[in-house]
């Protein structure tokens, strides 16, 4: 067998021993500061290769529940996954964008754009819109098209922190909540059975110490 030959046999050793993890990330966590998490993760040493694949929060924790993926990274659960294994890593602050990028007062009844209610993230930061005495005005389904329509000056955006980053807003544009602390859980979840298992247990480990850095 020539040294060519024998090359492409180790690689094809090498590539097959190599296990893969399934991750489902929230859309607007992978959007904006978690593929550079999972990146950092990925590199600190894993023996993985990590396969991700991007969906809204209720959907990673179904497939997270069939099996169809390991391990999920989502907004807004907190502990609401009694079934699985679920640990809070972070939680992420919510700023508002005003409209047109222009600085206002925030007063009781200031209307917002925000999530709509069957996101995860609603039901994490709805008292804390209540409490701010808010005004929701309209809702979509999606951080980063909230973030784009305020910024159009379409109304005031109430966004996740790390969604009005990645729009690409200075910090003097991004408007952040003073009088009320709205926040959204970050959590990582799997099936008990999955995440013990050595790679995966480390590699979650990892994840979890990764994403807590990244918000802190």
């Amino acid at each position: 067998m020539d040294t060519v030959e024998a090359g492409r046999n180790r690689r094809r050793v090498a590539w097959s021993s190599t296990a893969i993890l399934t991750l489902g990330v929230s859309e607007s966590v992978l959007s904006s500061w978690g593929a550079d998490v999972v990146r950092r993760t990925r590199d600190g040493g894993s023996k993985l290769d990590v396969e991700i694949h991007t969906h809204r929060s209720p959907v990673v924790v179904d497939r997270v529940r069939s099996g169809e993926h390991m391990i999920g990274l989502c907004a807004g659960l907190a502990d609401s996954a009694a079934d699985l294994v679920v640990r809070t890593a972070a939680h992420e602050s919510m700023v508002l964008i005003p409209s047109g990028l222009h600085p206002i007062r925030l007063t009781k009844g200031t209307p917002i754009i925000t999530i709509e209610e069957h996101a995860a993230t609603w039901s994490s930061i709805e008292r804390g819109v209540r409490e701010a005495g808010f005004e929701v005005s309209s809702t979509v389904e999606s951080f980063s098209a909230i973030a784009r329509m305020a910024m159009a000056g379409l109304g005031h955006g109430l966004v996740p922190l790390g969604v009005a980053r990645s729009a690409g807003l200075p910090p003097q544009q991004i408007q952040h909540l003073k009088r009320v602390r709205i926040r959204r859980p970050i959590s990582l979840i799997g099936r008990r059975s999955v995440v013990a298992r050595k790679p995966i247990a480390s590699f979650f480990e990892r994840l979890e110490e990764e994403v807590a850095l990244a918000l802190a």
